[in-house]
């Protein structure tokens, strides 16, 4: 049996490369179709709140060129390297999850939508508390804001606010501002458009008898087309945020402090939690965080404020 000319084997081998270079691109695309799709579907199904913040539907587009990265990665290491790559994948995902990049964070903003973070020249970021109000744990965060001079925007639940109003007119006088979070703790994407309604329309009217209310976000981070509509007849502006230290799955006061230290910049919107053993931990991390993010220059206010000098 004859061997192959060499002009056979250049051809056989070139076939074969562009065979195996086909192959990769069209994983390539599959992978990224595939990421894309679970990173972008609950955006476009349940809103902007993926997880809960809207910085984790931002990700998506990072975790799509990830699977990009995952099938190189397969192909050159060889199959034996796919779980690897997969567990590379994952630790990576979720490290971008958890620090969302800001430009990331942008892909996800339009006009008239959820702000994430307002750009500004001033060393200003903004804090926001929600849950609240508790009686066991709000005046300790109220103590520790008092102490070390930072303002917050209190997102808080009315049904409480009318349980302990006297703690709701203390964030008033102190200096901070409410917003809207619905009258429970209730995923918005859970409720119909008439139940969405009646939370934030009650929930509005409640707080108001306590001081203006600007702001709205909506339970459990989701933004759709329904919760828009009522916040523009509320005159209400939606805000999710930029630095979410995931602490009602997080426990650990000191890796929020280390967490806040690290992400908290000019702009930046940070969403803590209060009630229970949340509120504790986030009196604790603030206690612990706020002196040292002041001595980098950064104050801590309110979205109002944060808003304002954006605008300048």
């Amino acid at each position: 049996m004859s061997k192959p000319t060499g002009a056979r084997v250049i051809l056989r081998n070139l076939a074969t490369a562009c065979f195996r270079w086909a192959l990769l691109i069209v994983v390539c695309v599959l992978i990224a179709i595939g990421l894309a799709v679970l990173g972008c579907a609950p955006h476009v199904l349940l809103g902007y709140g993926l997880g809960g913040v809207g910085a984790f539907g931002a990700a998506a587009v990072v975790v799509m060129l990830m699977g990009v990265a995952l099938a190189l990665l397969s192909w050159s290491f060889g199959p034996k390297r796919l779980l690897l790559s997969l567990l590379l994948l994952f630790v990576g995902a979720s490290l971008l999850l958890t620090f969302p990049p800001k430009w990331a964070i942008r892909c996800f903003e339009e006009p008239g939508g959820p702000v994430f973070f307002l750009p500004t020249a001033e060393p200003l970021a903004a804090l926001t508390i929600d849950d609240g109000v508790d009686p066991a744990t709000t005046p300790l965060i109220l103590e520790v804001l008092r102490t070390t001079g930072a303002r917050a925007t209190f997102f808080v639940l009315a049904e409480s606010a009318e349980a302990h109003p006297e703690l709701v007119e203390q964030i008033v006088r102190e200096g901070h501002e409410l917003g809207n979070h619905q009258i429970r703790d209730v995923p918005a994407v859970t409720l119909t458009p008439d139940e969405l309604a009646r939370q934030l329309n009650d929930a509005d009217a409640i707080l108001r008898r306590f001081g203006p209310v600007r702001w709205l976000r909506p339970g459990g981070g989701f933004v759709n087309d329904d919760v828009k509509r009522v916040a523009k007849r509320l005159d209400c502006q939606i805000a999710l945020g930029s630095a979410f230290p995931m602490d009602p799955y997080i426990h650990s006061p000191r890796f929020v402090a280390a967490y806040l230290l690290g992400r908290v910049q000019p702009g930046a919107i940070v969403v803590l939690h209060d009630c229970g053993a949340r509120g504790e931990r986030t009196a604790t991390a603030l206690a612990a965080a706020i002196p040292q993010i002041e001595a980098q220059g950064i104050k801590l206010v309110t979205l109002s404020e944060l808003a304002e000098a954006s605008r300048n």
